[in-house]
């Protein structure tokens, strides 16, 4: 049982199954607020990714008042169980200081920590970043600087044309 019962105990999978569910009008009528509810419940049982729907529930105001400060902590707690589209966000909201002061250094730490893991967009947004000198020393304002590891052959053939 997704709720649980006196003598089983709640699945957070289920719930945030069912948050889904909700969010899409999969199966059952769409329902941002039935969403909240069993996203807010599976990310109190510690899903990291129930959290971070959560978290983009408070950020648009989604069945739940907007909260930009409480969307911006519960990213910080998906970010804690590892939750790498909760990084690339953290990143975004220091991009555009939505929800936090906008400081581009943080930024790019966040777009960093989600570009390590293979994050595609965060990598883009650490290029961009990059290749425009925002968020990073002067020395790395080059291509593919400390971004690709090791760096690639189109990353060596980019770095020679800014030669």
């Amino acid at each position: 049982m997704a709720g649980g019962h006196l003598l089983i105990k709640p699945d957070p999978e289920a719930q945030f199954h069912l948050g889904q569910h909700f969010a899409q009008g999969k199966g059952v009528e769409k329902d941002e607020t039935q969403a909240v509810y069993w996203f807010h419940r599976a990310a109190d049982l510690g899903h990291a990714e129930a959290q971070r729907n959560l978290a983009f529930a408070f950020l648009s105001g989604k069945g739940i008042v907007k909260n930009q400060a409480e969307g911006v902590r519960r990213l910080r707690i998906a970010d804690e169980a590892s939750d790498v589209p909760a990084r690339r966000q953290l990143g975004y909201h220091y991009a555009t200081g939505t929800g936090v002061p906008k400081d581009e250094n943080e930024a790019v730490h966040w777009f960093r920590l989600a570009a390590d893991k293979g994050d595609k967009f965060a990598q883009y947004n650490l290029a961009f970043a990059f290749t425009n000198g925002r968020g990073v020393p002067p020395a790395l304002k080059t291509p593919c600087a400390g971004i690709i590891r090791p760096p690639s052959k189109a990353c060596r053939r980019l770095s020679a044309s800014w030669g």
